[in-house]
């Protein structure tokens, strides 16, 4: 292309390689990271050994490959590369999208199946496309860094209503809600013991069992009866799991991990869907609400109360015994609709940093081999 060149690492920068650090030596309050291997800094210290603004490269581990610029001071692990005097001849903000948007090919450099590396010579030879107009690679690096900038926000914004919702989840749940819709409080509500339970006054204590018409495991299912596409949904502890041509349950149901590291895990469900062994399928009964029970359960912990095994799992017969609060239907109606409120709000979040991230890939692709070009 017009203005266009390619290049190497090798003939950019110096590549240099890291030193190792002392685990001993880390923390999680120290002043400065200590990258390695991984995406995340592997602890910290008050030592560093490289400046600020310093792109890095992954170097080993199951993340080699991964590209990023340090804001801080760091220390350099050893299995990381950095890329250090980097050519006049590039704007820095430019060169870095330009290895980020080729992280993939980075990737693919890696050798090694037990500790995966990228071998010095190979990083080295790597190539890449660049404008030989700076002023085209400050555009493109802004406006890689303005989408990175709303993808960072949308972030903080998740993060923050996710954080609101565990706070209301605990209130709504251990205190729940007067008649007014205002959250209880042991200062200007009733609260008593029953059953060996403090709870709002106008709520019973029982057995979880009492709650729900079903409550029991899934059916047996063989991965030969599972396919990638077919008429009903299989679900187990994870979710979907693909698809087959008959189904257990048919309405509205929660389903509950029992096996394996996704114990206790929670799902809701609807429609007709094959249900495995690998869940429990869980239905309120018409005193009870669905959307509410799905926010309990999942508030529950309930992995804590799995077999102490090489195989982790759940009991119904436990689960059902266990004692909880129970709110009247009208009052877990009420908590369930602020509840549900909520995580529409996180769900449309959510899609926005989705099409924010596409947006993005698209971008990168096109800015960063020349396929659009940006006006001087």
């Amino acid at each position: 292309m017009e203005g266009w060149r390619d290049t190497t690492l090798e003939n950019s920068c110096v590549i240099k390689k890291g030193v190792q650090f002392n685990r001993l030596e880390l923390d999680d309050s120290g002043t400065f990271p200590c990258i390695n291997g991984g995406i995340s800094p592997s602890g910290f210290s008050e030592k560093y050994n490289t400046e600020a603004n310093t792109i890095t490269i992954s170097e080993g581990g199951e993340s080699c490959g991964y590209v990023t610029k340090q804001k801080t001071k760091f220390w350099c692990g050893g299995h990381c590369y950095t890329l250090l005097n980097i050519n006049d001849k590039f704007h820095l903000d430019f060169f870095f999208y330009a290895l980020k948007g080729r992280e993939s090919q980075i990737m693919d450099l890696r050798v090694g199946s037990g500790l995966p590396n990228i071998q010095l010579k190979a990083i080295k030879k790597f190539g890449f496309l660049f404008p030989v107009s700076q002023t085209e690679q400050r555009k493109i690096a802004e406006i890689l860094i303005t989408i990175d900038k709303a993808i960072e926000q949308t972030e903080i914004l998740i993060a923050k209503y996710k954080n609101i919702k565990k706070g209301l989840m605990h209130d709504l749940l251990t205190y729940g809600i007067d008649k007014d819709g205002n959250i209880r409080s042991p200062q200007t509500h009733s609260f008593v013991e029953k059953n060996g339970m403090v709870v709002p006054e106008e709520w019973e204590v029982d057995a979880l069992g009492v709650c729900f018409d079903t409550f029991r495991s899934g059916n047996n299912i063989t991965a030969e009866n599972i396919y990638s596409m077919d008429k009903y949904p299989v679900y187990g502890g994870n979710g979907l799991r693909g698809y087959t041509f008959s189904y257990t349950h048919s309405g509205k149901y929660i389903l509950i991990g029992r096996q394996g590291a996704l114990c206790g895990n929670i799902n809701m469900i609807e429609g007709r869907n094959y249900v495995s062994e690998h869940a429990i399928a869980v239905q309120a009964n018409s005193k009870n609400n669905d959307d509410y029970w799905y926010y309990k359960l999942e508030s529950m912990n309930l992995n804590q109360y799995s077999a102490q095994s090489a195989q982790p799992g759940l009991a119904v017969q436990k689960l059902v015994s266990l004692i909880v609060g129970i709110p009247k239907n009208e009052e877990q109606k009420g908590i369930a609709e602020v509840l549900l409120q909520k995580d529409k709000l996180i769900e449309s979040e959510q899609t926005n940093l989705t099409k924010l991230q596409k947006q993005k890939q698209g971008l990168m692709q096109d800015l960063l081999t020349g396929k659009i070009r940006v006006k001087i």
